[in-house]
């Protein structure tokens, strides 16, 4: 038994961490999610791994293919699919190497690659719901503080000038408001 030669692009050198890093910042998860549907789509029609992965790299971005290329690569060298993955797209996570693992070795990598693309998608739905839900009381909360700050920084030192002509002593609360105004306009900026 030996070892199969390289291929061309893990022959032309190995990815560094910079190029590794700038696949993760650069690739959406919805690129992840079809990459991997796709591969197992094919590898359920009977594709071989390399082909499968070859044809995805050909239609992603950039970044992803060159990782996809190196998958390959790895993969004609001898390595097993989940650690070729495991190297080149470490920030898949470990709930999705590890279902690709268990299909690996069971012989269901087609039905783990679907079912890993799913739990993607499920993910990545549930994360836009909770911030899409998140802006509106955002929104109103900063709003909210903005008409605060405009109050006590200029209507209520107005309304002071006005009700101190009218009369001497200032009740209890509104008196504190304006302690509050004074305090806010004065420091306001080392708060800030």
């Amino acid at each position: 038994i030996r070892e199969v030669e390289a291929s061309a692009a893990e022959a032309s050198g190995k990815r560094t961490q910079a190029e590794r890093l700038s696949t993760r910042l650069l690739t959406r998860q919805i690129w992840l999610e079809q990459s991997l549907a796709q591969i197992g789509m094919m590898l359920r029609s009977g594709v071989p791994v390399i082909t499968a992965i070859n044809v995805v790299a050909g239609i992603v971005p950039k970044h992803l293919a060159m990782a996809l290329r190196h998958i390959g690569g790895k993969i004609k060298g001898g390595k097993s699919f989940t650690q070729s993955v495991k190297d080149e797209l470490p920030f898949l996570g470990d709930v999705v190497l590890g279902l690709m693992q268990a299909g690996e070795a069971n012989g269901s990598l087609d039905q783990m690659c679907l079912y890993a693309a799913d739990l993607m998608r499920r993910k990545r739905e549930v994360t836009n719901n909770i911030i899409q839900a998140m802006v509106y009381p955002s929104i109103v909360l900063m709003m909210t503080v903005g008409v605060v700050v405009l109050l006590l920084n200029t209507t209520i030192p107005r309304l002071l000038k006005f009700i101190t002509a009218r009369s001497g002593k200032l009740p209890a609360l509104t008196q504190s408001l304006v302690d509050v105004s004074h305090f806010m306009r004065d420091n306001g900026a080392v708060l800030t």
